[in-house]
Parts: structure tokens; sequence; C-alpha cells
């Protein structure tokens, strides 16, 4: 197993406000590809809330304080807090709270739904 250290990846500008560190993109599971990495959101306003159909997403805070929403509730989130949000569930960063913003360590993980 390879070890891939996070010093030695370089953000990727992936809209106006987020950059991310990619541990892995595209990474091929039985049920489809995941997308693991670090993103940062600055300070200020962030993301907007969406959704992801066929996507589970986990969000551990590994640095700053950041606004998420939650299907419909706000929380505020600093260093140790994890969010999953199950495919379907409304969620987003809406806004980093500190300066250098917020970096979240995140998996975007392929699901079946069981009703299908």
């Amino acid at each position: 197993m390879p070890i891939i250290k996070e010093k030695d990846l370089n953000w990727e500008q992936v809209s106006d406000k987020l950059r991310i560190k990619y541990l892995l993109k595209q990474y091929m599971l039985a049920k489809g590809a995941a997308d693991v990495g670090i993103a940062n959101w600055p300070m200020g306003e962030a993301g907007k809330v969406h959704i992801h159909e066929n996507q589970d997403e986990v969000y551990i805070v590994l640095k700053g304080k950041g606004k998420v929403i939650f299907n419909g509730e706000t929380y505020i989130v600093e260093p140790g807090d994890m969010m999953h949000a199950v495919s379907g569930d409304l969620h987003a960063t809406v806004e980093g709270l500190s300066e250098g913003g917020v970096d979240l360590f995140y998996a975007l993980l392929p699901v079946e739904h069981k009703d299908k």
C-alpha cells in the first residue's frame, strides 16, 4: 500500500472558492468511483447547498472553523468534528470562519440505493 504524503500534494483550484488536495481521485471501487482529499474553503462565503444522488460524503474538520448546513440546520464545526451526508441529504460548507479558511478531510463514496 503506498503512503500518500499530504505535504507532497499540490492544491487544485476546483472553483472560485474551493481548493482540493486529492488523495484519491476517481478511485474505482466495486460500486463506482471515490474521491478522497483535503478541501480548503476560504474565510467568508463558501459553497452552496447541494445533494449527491448516488454518493455518501464524510467530512472531518482538520483546521479552522466553518459554518455548515445539514438538512436545513446550521452548525458551527471545528477541528475533530465530523459530518456524514447520506446520499440525498442537503448539505454544504457555507462559510469559512477562520483566517486561512477551514480545511476538511473528505471522502465522497459511491453507494447503491436499497430500493434499486
